[in-house]
């Protein structure tokens, strides 16, 4: 014999489905967005993807100093009174900018480890290198409580290489063996 469910319980479960089709929501979008990133400047990607894994651990830092002095940035605009709305508008779509292009060059980092380990020759392209690195990354964000602190940290260092590859020196030109 079924026993009733009590009214309360499926208020609740509705409202966690809500949230759930919200997160997947935003997660599809933001992987269209991720995507389109891979496909619109490639080598931007691939060059930030070169930094995330040569040097991870200087990525966070850099992420985490650029998230300090964009908060210090919205404070100085606050500071500004009735006039902080449009430089602190530029200021949130710039930085939005690096932490999407940043999330990019991780994914993209990410995707290329997926591509080894199952041992495929070939993803057909950065953009699919992308999305194939976003998939998990933004899955992992379903984990309740710890998703969302290992996001935080992936963001962060995909901020710090998108800052460095910013603000990278282009190598000089190697000479060839044999050549004047």
């Amino acid at each position: 014999m079924a026993t009733a469910v009590p009214e309360q319980t499926h208020a609740n479960l509705s409202g966690l489905v809500t949230v759930l089709l919200a997160a997947l929501g935003i997660s599809v979008g933001l992987l269209a967005v991720l995507f389109l990133l891979g496909v619109l400047c490639p080598q931007s990607v691939r060059r930030g993807s070169e930094i995330v894994r040569s040097a991870p651990g200087r990525c966070l830092l850099v992420g985490l100093l650029a998230f300090l002095v964009c908060l210090a940035g919205f404070v100085v605009f606050k500071a500004l009174g009735p006039l902080a709305g449009l430089p602190s508008l530029a200021w949130a779509l710039v930085f939005g900018y690096w932490m999407l292009s940043g999330m990019a060059m991780l994914a993209h980092h990410i995707g290329e480890r997926v591509q080894t380990a199952l041992m495929a020759r070939s993803l057909g392209s950065d953009a699919m290198a992308v999305v194939y690195g976003a998939v998990p990354l933004l899955a992992v964000g379903f984990l309740p409580g710890v998703g969302q602190l290992i996001q935080l940290v992936a963001v962060m260092i995909g901020l710090g290489g998108a800052i460095s590859n910013l603000f990278r020196r282009s190598k000089p030109p190697q000479n060839q063996a044999g050549t004047v």
